[in-house]
């Protein structure tokens, strides 16, 4: 039997989208999420979010060691395809075999963020809690979507898995700022991305989708 496990947005999530303190049902839920994706309406929020965090990361002259970390899945990419094939569950055997595809596109409003950091002469590292053995299609992902320039990219290894995700972040930052890099900033759409030390500035964007 294949196990599937279900997400579905947390309460809060809900009620920013319905405008409502009453729980919608299944049903109801994914018609609004697929709503708010497809709408346009996701892209708007990211951006409105970006644009903020913009203002204060513009005020910054770049070092040489000065970086931006940024998540990859829900952040950089978008899985959105996936889950709505799946009926917003998620298999995991399913979902590795769909990110080693190389088929997730960016989330536009991230890529031109991106495009804004590099250019502003800030680097960016890619720290994702993706196995190191997708790092080929990862990096192929990546650069076919637009994300050409980076410092590097760095994936859990076996040893990583023991961690909880947020420790693992957090503890790779800390090897980061450890090597000289200073962190300005950090961007990733669960809180788990943003917990603890040397984040520089934190953006949070939405996901309606995953929950950590």
């Amino acid at each position: 039997m294949i196990n599937k496990t279900i997400f579905l947005p947390t309460l809060l999530s809900l009620c920013i989208l319905c405008n409502s303190q009453k729980l919608p049902n299944i049903t109801e839920a994914k018609k609004q999420i697929h709503e708010h994706y497809e709408s346009g309406a996701f892209d708007q929020e990211v951006e409105d979010i970006l644009k903020n965090a913009w203002k204060n990361l513009k005020t910054i002259k770049p070092e040489e060691n000065s970086v931006v970390i940024i998540d990859i899945d829900e952040t950089a990419l978008s899985h959105y395809a996936y889950f709505k094939m799946m009926q917003f569950a998620k298999e995991e055997s399913s979902f590795i075999k769909w990110k080693a595809l190389e088929l997730s596109p960016a989330i536009a409003p991230v890529l031109r963020f991106y495009r804004r950091l590099v250019d502003h002469g800030f680097k960016v590292i890619f720290v994702s809690c993706r196995s190191e053995f997708l790092r080929e299609s990862t990096i192929s992902n990546l650069k076919k979507v637009g994300y050409t320039y980076f410092e590097r990219v760095i994936l859990r290894t076996p040893e990583d898995k023991i961690l909880p995700f947020w420790q693992y972040k957090k503890q790779t930052r800390a090897k980061l700022a450890k090597e000289g890099w200073d962190i300005v900033a950090c961007i990733g759409d669960q809180w788990s991305d943003l917990k603890g030390n040397n984040t520089g500035i934190k953006i949070k964007i939405p996901n309606y989708i995953l929950s950590e």
